[in-house]
């Protein structure tokens, strides 16, 4: 019976926690300046691939990819699952 309380303030205590860490988070990673500085990293990675001969179509898909693997959303959804 100890067990499942105490599993039960456990779960209560994430319940409480994670919605206010994966909020800080997205904001952290989605301000204005931080959203710009990605935009211009991401702009230079895909101009960096096509300027060394890659084409634009896989040059595109890289660069889709390198993205996601900045984007909070997915990295928390890749953590949870």
């Amino acid at each position: 019976m100890q067990d499942t309380e105490e599993l039960k303030e456990v779960m209560t205590t994430l319940k409480e926690t994670i919605p206010t860490l994966i909020s800080g988070m997205i904001e952290a990673v989605y301000n204005a300046e931080d959203g710009e500085s990605l935009a211009r990293i991401t702009a230079r990675f895909y101009r960096e691939l096509v300027t060394a001969g890659m084409d634009e179509d896989n040059a595109f898909q890289l660069t889709r990819e390198f993205m996601k693997s900045r984007d909070v959303t997915n990295i928390a959804k890749e953590v949870l699952r």
